[in-house]
């Protein structure tokens, strides 16, 4: 997912955040650098997008510095964002002002986690009802991605399994999921290192280990008779699930094992401390296509 930042305190005025967006975003030459403009222009993003608002303090401690050219722009970002799945909003509130107030990026990214783990949700629903992918993957598309290079919202773990495509299960097309995909979505140290690439030099605020039912490296693992190189996969399998011979309770266990694995490492440790981080996990109906998304508690959140 790319991410604008519209800053307050490094602003002079509408002018310089009009500039701002239309080189971040790249609008149109003929872009009217005015609130309508903006609001169509905004309409039209179809790459996953962020704009954080950084407000500044007043003096008295209080939100917002009463700057009447943000305050109009904001709330046509806003409304952008309520009607474009695309566009996400975060506002924070004295983040970067000269005065020293406190940085509230890590607030932004936890909040970025949870609209992405949203975005999710709502995108294997779209899937559910769908008999056709209707996610971009156009020309234009491909062409902006090159100029602007990639800004997925979320890195996605997944099995090699031909049945399991993270951009079909979430209705999502090119640009927007980082996917690291191996048979049995066990986690190894090239996995380990890819989703730490994702999150700290993509920036990607959501981590999901999505396994599923009649996972052939799980069912291999039940049955205990792993030979050459196949034990590679099915061995941290077998760790994972133990004397588990359900088959749906063991894709479970194994996604709970290769999340821990994730967050015992101490590069994406550090990022889940700060708050630009979450680590979650889920369980794909093959045959149905629901996603469980797995609670801490143990259950389905």
């Amino acid at each position: 997912m790319r991410e604008v930042t519209i800053d307050e305190a490094a602003l002079s005025g509408a002018d310089d955040m009009h500039a701002l967006l239309a080189r971040e975003l790249g609008f149109p030459d003929y872009y009217g650098a005015n609130l309508s403009a903006l609001s169509d222009c905004l309409g039209d993003v179809c790459e996953p997008t962020r704009i954080v608002v950084r407000r500044r303090r007043s003096a008295g401690g209080g939100a917002g510095s009463g700057a009447g050219w943000l305050d109009r722009a904001l709330r046509v970002i806003e409304r952008a964002a309520r009607e474009n799945p695309s566009l996400d909003v975060v506002v924070c509130e004295g983040a970067s002002a000269p005065d020293g107030a406190a940085d509230t990026t890590g607030e932004a990214a936890a909040d970025g986690a949870e609209r992405a783990l949203d975005r999710l949700r709502r995108g294997n629903a779209e899937f559910l009802g769908s008999d056709r992918s209707g996610a971009d993957v156009s020309g234009e598309l491909r062409a902006r991605l090159l100029a602007h290079g990639q800004h997925p919202f979320a890195t996605v773990v997944t099995c090699a399994d031909s049945r399991v495509v993270p951009e079909h299960i979430f209705a999502c097309g090119l640009g927007e999921l980082f996917d690291i995909r191996v048979a049995g979505n066990v986690v190894g140290d090239v996995e380990l290192a890819s989703a730490a690439y994702a999150a700290s030099h993509l920036g990607t605020p959501l981590l999901l280990v999505l396994g599923h039912t009649h996972c052939g490296a799980v069912e291999v693992a039940m049955g205990g008779h792993a030979e050459g190189t196949l034990r590679a996969v099915v061995e941290p399998i077998a760790r994972a699930i133990g004397d588990e011979r359900d088959s749906y309770a063991a894709s479970a266990l194994n996604v709970r094992a290769q999340v821990g694995r994730l967050e015992a490492d101490p590069e994406l440790a550090r990022l889940v401390a700060r708050g630009d981080l979450r680590i979650v996990g889920a369980v794909y109906h093959t045959g149905s296509g629901v996603v469980d998304f797995l609670g801490d508690d143990g259950g389905v959140a």
